[in-house]
């Protein structure tokens, strides 16, 4: 299961037990710390692992990835397949593996060497279903699945996208050569965004009858979030792991949601079963496992709700300008205002002004959105 292990969740695994409450001194923090994040998937979906070391607890930076390893995995009765280095620490391999043996991660550096444990491969049972609420908090998501004799323990992770608009629509811009207004080759008032899990989100199908998980939560969306104020969408992913893998990750939960100030008690250093293969006493975090996910997507849209409004704090201060013909020249060529439409006061045939706005008020993209629609939306049909 690949989840990001936040800073101070990185953090507080680094620290040996100790229950007295104390102030540490920077140096008596261990750093440099192999992190090794991801799941081998044997199905259609891509094996993806990200590969980094911690900084100092008090550092700007969370952690360092690691750009210059050879990354592989071993099956172990047959078979290498070398990750594709994409850079910033990624490490990704296409296409299914064969399902009749077990693997593990090796990972080569210039002067070390590290693996895991072989796995054995566990094939996920499908998500029965996602669904949603609403609540006083905001809106609900809950999913649900069946488990088996061979798949009791889950690990769930999703990927959230959603879609909004600017306040203001710019249909022309200003041309610098020609000293005039044009009309846009594309509309930049309506984006996309993401966001990726980072909790660790898991359950044990074990301690339910008939080994049924039904609905788990995972996230609540806060009333009036942008992103319920068009249209939402949610691709969940549900992966089987056995029960060591389990155990790593609740400890990894537990300290992540446990942790207080720095006069909290500290929790022990938490592994895995990645280890240096020439000095075992090496600490490295992470777990590998392996199997087949399943995904499922759902769409939220307004409507679901109503009567909620969506906001934007970065558009309440949004005003229109209007902007004489002989202003043109010093607001629009040095971009500080973005031209909306013609203005012709009082119905007249001659237009001798232009509506105005900042540009932040019309291109969605300023926000970190994109403007390229993902290849799995659906637009709401009415």
């Amino acid at each position: 299961m690949q989840q990001r292990i936040t800073h101070i969740g990185i953090a507080i695994l680094l620290l040996m037990a100790c229950r007295e409450p104390y102030e540490p001194e920077l140096s008596s923090f261990d750093h440099n710390i192999l992190v090794v994040e991801g799941y081998i998937d044997i199905g259609e979906s891509p094996t993806q692992f990200r590969i980094s070391r911690t900084n100092p607890i008090y550092g700007e930076v969370a952690s360092d990835p690691q750009t210059q390893a050879q990354v592989s995995i071993e099956g172990e009765r047959e078979g290498i397949w070398t990750l594709h280095n994409q850079g910033e620490g990624i490490y990704t391999l296409e296409g299914p593996l064969p399902q009749n043996q077990p693997y593990r991660l090796t990972i080569n550096f210039e002067n070390s060497s590290y693996a895991s444990a072989f796995v054995e491969p566990i094939l996920t049972p499908e998500i029965g279903r996602i669904n949603f609420e609403k609540s006083n908090g905001g809106m609900k998501i809950y999913a649900s699945t069946q488990g088996n004799e061979e798949a009791r323990y889950f690990l769930w992770g999703y990927e959230e996208t959603w879609i909004y608009r600017t306040p203001f629509v710019s249909y022309f811009e200003y041309d610098l050569e020609l000293g005039d207004f044009v009309n846009r080759d594309q509309l930049l008032y309506q984006c996309w965004d993401n966001e990726t899990s980072t909790r660790v989100i898991m359950e044990s199908s074990e301690k339910y009858e008939n080994n049924s998980i039904n609905n788990k939560e995972l996230l609540e969306i806060p009333v009036n979030s942008e992103k319920l104020g068009q249209r939402y969408s949610i691709l969940v992913r549900q992966r089987a792991i056995d029960k060591d893998a389990f155990a790593f990750w609740e400890n990894i939960r537990r300290n992540s949601d446990d942790i207080g100030d720095i006069f909290s008690p500290l929790p022990s250093f938490v592994r895995g079963n990645i280890s240096n293969l020439n000095q075992a006493e090496e600490p490295v975090i992470g777990y590998v496992s392996a199997g087949i996910s399943t995904e499922k997507r759902i769409f939220i849209d307004r409507s679901d709700a109503h009567p909620w409004n969506a906001i934007i704090p970065e558009y309440r201060a949004c005003l229109v300008d209007t902007i004489s013909m002989e202003d043109y020249e010093r607001h629009f060529r040095v971009s500080i205002n973005v031209p909306l439409y013609e203005w012709c006061g009082d119905f007249s045939a001659v237009c001798t002004a232009f509506l105005a706005t900042t540009r932040n008020c019309t291109d969605c993209r300023m926000r970190g959105g994109t403007i390229d629609r993902p290849s799995f939306w659906e637009d709401l049909s009415f």
